[in-house]
């Protein structure tokens, strides 16, 4: 009975979701209209469009090339910090690979980059309301970068197992990253299954504990016989996505990845 229930309202949560998304597009094109045509919302509309249709949107050259040197010093400073013992920074770390989390607690500079029109329309349509994001550093290199402060070589990235992020056990996850230096295959661009937060069955195993492994099992499977995207761009392009997807960490080759995380 409680499986029953249970499915009830994750049906009821995945239609109403591609109701926001429906209601939020026409809400914008209406709105392009009385704007006179207005490039903005022209733009927000095909994007949001693109975004429901693929469950992952690229926007390219969004932050010019000096708010990226603004916040590769950023991001450098507080690779810095990790030196000082003292620090309250919350670090996940293997072999020539760093993620430094909820970075906004200190370093503020990283709110004027994350709440912008484009982030908040997206997060309102996820999350009901505006959120702001947890922002994360994620660095791998190839052993020739940062060779003091994230030693090692990056043979495995954090994350390379595909898999899916939600929220209460099912709901959708609107997450995102800045790139700050070019991203291709060679250097672990993220890769995706469009639309596989879909499936039927991932939805009906998703939340159940007890059901754990068969979830697992079934991600595997989906992922040996779909074709994947890899969400590569040049540094100052933005990647939104539906973590709900699966998705995972490509393999690191050579040089390295630099990213801005966002969560919603």
């Amino acid at each position: 009975m409680r499986n029953i229930i249970n499915l009830f309202f994750k049906l009821i949560y995945q239609y109403s979701f591609k109701i926001r998304f429906f209601i939020a597009k026409k809400v914008i094109f209406f709105i392009f209209k009385i704007k006179k045509n207005s490039l903005f919302f022209k733009n927000l509309s095909i994007l949001i469009n693109n975004f429901y249709k693929d469950g992952f949107v690229k926007i390219d050259s969004y932050y010019s090339d000096r708010e990226i040197e603004y916040l590769n010093n950023i991001s450098n400073q507080v690779l810095n910090d990790t030196k000082n013992a003292n620090n309250q920074l919350d670090i996940e770390k293997v072999d020539g690979s760093i993620k430094i989390k909820h970075l906004t607690k200190t370093y503020k500079e990283f709110k004027r980059f994350t709440n912008d029109s484009i982030m908040q329309v997206f997060s309102i349509i996820f999350n009901f309301k505006h959120i702001s994001p947890d922002v994360i550093l994620n660095i791998s290199h190839d052993g020739n970068f940062y060779e003091n402060l994230i030693p090692g070589v990056c043979t495995k990235n954090i994350a390379d197992t595909p898999h899916i992020d939600a929220k209460d056990g099912f709901k959708r996850y609107l997450k995102g990253f800045i790139i700050l230096e070019n991203l291709s295959q060679e250097n672990g661009a993220t890769k995706i299954i469009p639309k596989s937060s879909e499936n039927k069955k991932i939805i009906n195993l998703l939340s159940l504990k007890e059901k754990s492994d068969q979830l697992k099992n079934e991600i595997k499977k989906i992922k040996n016989i779909s074709k994947d995207v890899s969400l590569t761009g040049k540094k100052g392009d933005l990647v939104l996505f539906d973590s709900r997807n699966i998705h995972w960490a490509g393999n690191l080759n050579r040089g390295m990845r630099k990213l801005l995380w966002v969560y919603f």
